[in-house]
């Protein structure tokens, strides 16, 4: 059974935003009970920060790229019906 565009896109969202934000707040927690000094605290906080802000942003670029290859398709697909 195929998937609606719109229920496909809401599950992408949904499994993108969920891994974002345990990955994120997992190395926060990592971050707040780092036993390595100051050095591991730090560079588990920014990985975590930068897991954040990059997993929203991907979500949005992908969207963008996404459009060409339909546009390509759907091209062909009307270009075969017409013939």
């Amino acid at each position: 059974m195929l998937m609606r565009p719109a229920s496909r896109a809401a599950l992408i969202v949904l499994s993108l935003g969920v891994g974002v934000l345990v990955g994120g707040l997992a190395g926060l927690v990592m971050a707040a009970h780092g036993f390595d000094g100051l050095a591991s605290r730090l560079g588990f906080a920014a990985l975590a920060l930068a897991w954040l802000y990059t997993g929203a942003r991907a979500y949005a670029f992908i969207a963008w790229l996404s459009w060409p290859p339909n546009l390509v398709v759907a091209e062909i697909i009307v270009a075969r019906r017409k013939a």
